[in-house]
């Protein structure tokens, strides 16, 4: 960790990654996007399939700052003293949890009614597909000797009451939208989350301003997650959301995080 540049909202880091100017039919790293494949089915994010798809999905425009070749921009003037705050020989530690899955442009919608957050919530019908994951499956259930014989209906229904946020992200690379969920559940009857908030990955518009999302800051989970496609190729084409315990540098917010 060289060096900050960007900061979006208190406890968070936004580390980018070197861009290049996107060009036709290119992605914004650079790179020639391949066609997007032809999707009839819900699938999975941990497949081969879903790999395929994602290397032909440009996520929000080029110009985006999620896609922002920040190299040349000059360092924050206290980037020094943050660094320092957040311990400049800590090692990272990566957060496995965040799954998704793709759906056809066709899915069934649903309507689904936001419990907490009804006033900043976007409204459906959504494409939630029945093997819809919840945030820590499979690994997190897999690896934990107390959690291995969950199924995945289990955990949608919270089974064991575990709680937490419950993040799920359903993503429409046909169409490029994307559909976040905050303590998704599912019922006998449908499913019930606390908050949703629906992103066009073709724009660049930000919610409403001071507006929650699944997140809290207002902005997507998605485009930061490390992808397994992406680590194939060997360079992640975005910026990542790094979290940091206890910071000393000033609270505030920082557009476009709430």
């Amino acid at each position: 960790m060289a060096c900050l540049r960007w900061l979006s909202v208190p406890t968070v880091v936004v580390l980018c990654a070197t861009m290049l100017a996107a060009q036709d039919a290119k992605h914004s790293s650079g790179r020639t996007l391949p066609a997007m494949p032809k999707i009839t089915t819900p699938v999975m994010f941990d497949t081969p399939e879903a790999d395929q798809i994602l290397s032909a999905l440009q996520v929000f425009p080029a110009d985006n700052p999620w896609n922002a070749d920040v190299s040349k921009w000059p360092v924050h003037a206290n980037s020094k003293n943050i660094i320092a705050s957040i311990g400049a020989d800590k090692p990272f530690r990566y957060d496995v949890d965040m799954g998704f899955i793709l759906v056809p442009s066709d899915q069934k919608r649903i309507d689904l009614k936001a419990t907490s957050y009804p006033d900043e919530s976007d409204k459906g019908p959504f494409p939630i597909p029945e093997n819809l994951p919840i945030e820590g499956w499979p690994v997190n259930y897999k690896r934990t000797p107390k959690l291995k014989d969950l199924t995945l209906d289990d955990v949608q229904r919270d089974k064991i009451k575990e709680g937490g946020d419950r993040h799920a992200l359903v993503v429409d690379p046909t169409n490029r939208m994307l559909y976040e969920f905050y303590q998704m559940r599912k019922t006998d009857s449908s499913w019930t989350a606390a908050q949703t908030s629906i992103f066009d990955l073709k724009s660049n518009k930000l919610r409403p301003e001071t507006w929650t999302s699944t997140d809290a800051a207002g902005l997507p989970i998605f485009p930061a997650v490390v992808r397994f496609d992406e680590l194939q190729r060997g360079m992640v084409e975005h910026a990542m959301r790094v979290t940091v315990k206890r910071p000393t540098f000033t609270r505030q917010r920082i557009s476009p995080a709430v």
